[in-house]
């Protein structure tokens, strides 16, 4: 299950996306709105970025086939921080 804090990573150390909001059916941030997740990315520096971005996705099949076609891939567990 996706959960907010997960990180789907590139290779190298910039354009990694980072949850920060999931609001898809069956998951606690739904509201009923356009499904998907807010994500922030990292930028050439290596660090998040204070913009976010949502990515509309029907499921969560659907948003990792997305990060899978931008060559990202889930890099470990949801943890705290940031």
């Amino acid at each position: 299950m996706i959960q907010v804090g997960d990180v789907f990573r590139k290779a190298g150390p910039c354009d990694w996306a980072r949850i920060v909001r999931v609001q898809l059916p069956d998951h606690a941030g739904y509201d009923g709105g356009l499904p998907g997740c807010s994500i922030k990315v990292t930028g050439i520096s290596g660090r998040y970025e204070r913009r976010t971005w949502f990515f509309p996705a029907a499921d969560e099949a659907d948003f990792r086939a997305k990060m899978a076609s931008q060559c990202r891939y889930q890099d470990k567990p949801a943890t705290t921080g940031e």
